[in-house]
């Protein structure tokens, strides 16, 4: 320290001997007399390089001093000025920004540090996923402390070019165009999440949030059929989703009339109806849009079905006896009628059952 102090005294803009008094006596103390030094070094600096970090190390010394957060930040941009890809100086000028905007909530340095935020992710272009969260920062303040929708769309819109993967970046534009109400971009943002998505059961949800919006807000039921179509392909998943995805292609068929895929889908659906009254409902709505069909041999077989699920319904074995009527197996309508006769306990119903199978041997001869 001695012979540093002497050598300044032969020669005060030693950059040399600043340096190694501003090392020697480096404490919280002497931040000025650190400064100082750190002063003159700059004014000796020569090279690009050695100016850049001698700012940055000002800066931090700035810093440390306290309430000098004007100078810090002009100290930062300097670096920058020479140095635009700086690490320490984008993340020191970016703390400082915030600060300031935090302190005065002023709409002039919220917009500072979202035009810093735009220039740090141009600065990581190589690193994709921190350039793309970046600008979801930057969408943050450019919506909610600036009213900006448009920019932060497009900021939003940015990140996701840089990191189309599903994640976070992807779920703060989901979350956006959700708020704002933008229905045909929403459904096509969660249609196109849905392609990639690892998760089977995740990607069925997908799509039947967006076949959802497409019914009820956009008016295209085509399309959140053929959604629909692809999430009930991804079965089996999850229960839940899997009911309510057929639930839904149901209910868009019949409305559509478009009887057999509507049948199809509730053919579907029957694994998860557990209640016998409901079960023995949807296999007679099957049967009657199989004899719509003329496909006769599926009818019966859904009404002896729902006859053996739940055999308290009367007027089930009434459409299986003209079902198979209609098929000439009167054998069968027979051994029918004979059945719901010895299933009865009631005496009135055990006689009509009897005196039509009665009838029908009669009609045969």
């Amino acid at each position: 320290t001695i012979h540093a102090e002497s050598a300044l005294k032969v020669d005060p803009a030693s950059a040399a001997a600043h340096a190694m008094l501003r090392r020697k006596r480096h404490a919280r103390g002497a931040l000025p007399t650190m400064l100082q030094h750190l002063e003159s070094e700059l004014l000796a600096a020569t090279s690009e390089p050695h100016k850049v970090e001698l700012l940055a190390e000002k800066a931090r010394l700035l810093e440390a001093v306290g309430d000098r957060g004007s100078e810090v930040r002009v100290t930062w941009e300097q670096a920058l000025v020479h140095a635009p890809n700086h690490a320490a100086a984008l993340k020191g000028l970016e703390v400082e920004l915030l600060a300031r905007a935090l302190a005065s909530e002023g709409a002039q340095d919220w917009e500072a540090l979202a035009v810093h935020l735009g220039r740090m992710a141009d600065a990581y272009g190589s690193e994709k996923r921190l350039a793309a969260w970046l600008h979801v920062e930057r969408a943050d303040i450019l919506e909610r402390r600036l009213g900006r929708l448009d920019a932060a769309r497009g900021a939003l819109e940015r990140a996701l070019e840089l990191d189309p993967s599903v994640g976070p970046v992807r779920d703060a534009l989901v979350r956006h165009v959700a708020a704002h109400s933008d229905w045909g971009e929403l459904a096509r943002l969660l249609d196109e999440e849905a392609r990639i998505e690892s998760t089977v059961a995740r990607a069925a949800r997908l799509e039947l949030d967006a076949a959802a919006i497409c019914a009820a807000r956009l008016s295209d039921r085509a399309r959140a059929c053929d959604l629909l179509e692809r999430a009930a392909g991804r079965a089996p998943t999850t229960p839940s989703i899997d009911r309510r995805v057929l639930d839904e292609l149901v209910r868009l068929h019949e409305g559509d009339g478009r009887w057999s895929d509507a049948a199809r889908a509730r053919r579907a659906r029957i694994r998860y109806v557990t209640d016998p009254p409901a079960i023995a409902y949807e296999l007679r709505a099957l049967a009657a849009t199989a004899e719509k069909d003329d496909d006769l041999e599926s009818a019966i077989a859904d009404v002896q079905r729902a006859l053996a699920v739940d055999a308290t319904d009367p007027t089930l074995v009434e459409i299986l006896d003209r079902l198979l009527a209609a098929t000439g197996k009167h054998d069968q309508r027979i051994a029918t009628w004979l059945q719901e006769g010895a299933r009865t306990e009631d005496g009135v119903r055990r006689s009509k059952a009897l005196a039509r199978a009665a009838q029908i041997c009669d009609d045969l001869g």
